[in-house]
């Protein structure tokens, strides 16, 4: 049976007045998620008591329900995730790790969870310049098939797909080492406006939203205060998790990260990767029957995040990684400064290209197309993370939003219409049939012939 096929589960809306994200989940899943937001506190610290309800109310939850209980906590548009509600809402180590040992109940399956850089991953922002920014940033060509094709939650539907309000909605988790001070105002606008950036202008059956959560700087509830604390005094909060020693104070000569940034010098990347590192390992802790993806760019820290979490994946019992993207932002005679250090210093045995012997690693990739094509190239080594119909609608997505985009330098347009264009054709080559009555790249053709 493919990994896009399992039983069909219908869509209910949640009971009450629900202005949040709404799920498949019965009548009595839907009163407990209802419990955990009541009890999760939204400004303050939870008492001893409260604690010891959260557990109870999650030790509730039958192993087999527990996909479906977390995807509406994790995608319901507001702040709180299963990471805040396990590791900030609750303080006492031993409360978390009576949850998290039942969350490893849970049984495996083959769902698919992204986890996501924003800038310069989904829409150029503070290095590539090629394409329209703020007010007006402009998702990458083909980011949000990509996306879709990559993600899977197979109790979702017989395709592992969602709709809401006629639109495919698409789940990711964006990973951040920005601190979270101001009770989750940050993440609450990262994530309406990923939203309100990828709401489609019509729908239809290729109308597609992301439906984002945000896993940002570790705030505890009530002992430790903001990330930036944390962080400054190098506090690895969660690192007792993977048995190493928390760090309390800064080193001669460090200097403080401001994570009120994206923007971070050079010299800091090390720090910053090792908090993103750290935040997918609680969200790994908390999703164990998962398997993940990241994808990040070649500007700050994401290579070397991306080279952590691979190397967790290949360590035993550790996290079920399927392997790593990062969008190449390398050569761009418009770039304000270089990539980063930490894409220079990628090994070479981890890199991942069309000509690799496996895709398992850290795939390098200078568009969406691009990625895909290599993805699908070794679709032996990944499980079929990308099928042909999947290659196929990352291609065309990528084609008609290029061809649509506002790019004002002609010269500028043109090249990049010539990038897509040449991945483009790779990837129709690959998924022509020898032989088959249907060519299922036609489309692809038609549109190269007539728009490119």
């Amino acid at each position: 049976m493919s990994r896009r096929v399992v039983g069909l589960l219908a869509l209910v809306l949640l009971s009450g007045a629900c202005s949040r994200w709404c799920g498949a989940v019965g009548p009595g899943l839907a009163a407990k998620q209802a419990e955990m937001r009541r009890l999760a506190p939204a400004d303050s610290g939870t008492d001893p008591v409260t604690e010891g309800r959260i557990r109870d109310l999650l030790l509730s939850v039958e192993p087999d329900q527990l996909s479906a209980f977390k995807f509406d906590l994790e995608y319901d548009g507001d702040d709180k995730d299963m990471v805040e509600y396990v590791f900030h809402d609750v303080d006492r180590t031993g409360v978390q790790r009576a949850i998290v040992d039942h969350l490893k109940k849970a049984p495996p399956h083959d769902g698919v969870k992204v986890l996501s850089d924003v800038d310069d991953t989904i829409y150029g922002n503070l290095i590539d310049r090629r394409y329209p920014r703020s007010p007006n940033k402009t998702p990458y060509p083909g980011v949000l098939a990509f996306y879709d094709a990559l993600k899977y939650e197979p109790h979702r539907s017989d395709t592992g797909r969602f709709v809401h309000d006629g639109i495919a909605q698409v789940p990711i988790t964006t990973l951040s080492a920005r601190p979270n001070p101001i009770v989750g105002r940050l993440e609450k606008r990262s994530i309406a406006s990923l939203i309100d950036l990828t709401r489609p202008a019509s729908r239809g059956p290729l109308a597609l939203q992301l439906r984002p959560s945000a896993l940002s700087g570790h705030a505890t509830s009530s002992t430790l205060g903001t990330l930036e604390t944390v962080f400054r005094n190098r506090l690895a909060v969660g690192l007792s998790f993977v048995g190493a020693p928390p760090q309390t104070s800064l080193n001669p000569g460090e200097q403080p990260v401001d994570l009120l940034t994206d923007k971070v010098p050079h010299g800091q990347e090390d720090q910053i990767a090792e908090v993103k590192f750290m935040n997918f390992l609680s969200f790994a802790s908390v999703y164990p029957e998962y398997r993940f993806v990241f994808v990040g760019d070649s500007g700050q820290a994401d290579a070397l995040t991306a080279q952590r979490i691979v190397e967790s994946g290949a360590v035993k019992g550790g996290p079920r990684v399927i392997t790593t993207f990062i969008h190449d932002l390398k050569d761009r005679s418009n770039q304000t400064r270089p990539p980063s250090p930490a894409f220079d210093r990628l090994p070479a045995t981890l890199r991942v290209g069309r000509a690799s012997a496996s895709g398992r690693g850290v795939i390098v990739f200078r568009n969406y197309v691009d990625a895909a094509v290599i993805a699908y190239t070794h679709r032996a080594t990944l499980g079929d993370l990308i099928t042909a119909h999947e290659l196929v609608a990352v291609t065309l997505a990528a084609l008609r939003e290029i061809d649509a985009a506002d790019i004002d330098d002609v010269t500028l347009r043109e090249s990049l219409r010539r990038e897509y264009r040449d991945d483009a054709n790779v990837a129709a080559d690959l998924v022509k049939p020898s032989g088959a009555a249907v060519d299922p790249a036609a489309e692809i053709r038609r549109m190269l012939a007539t728009r490119f």
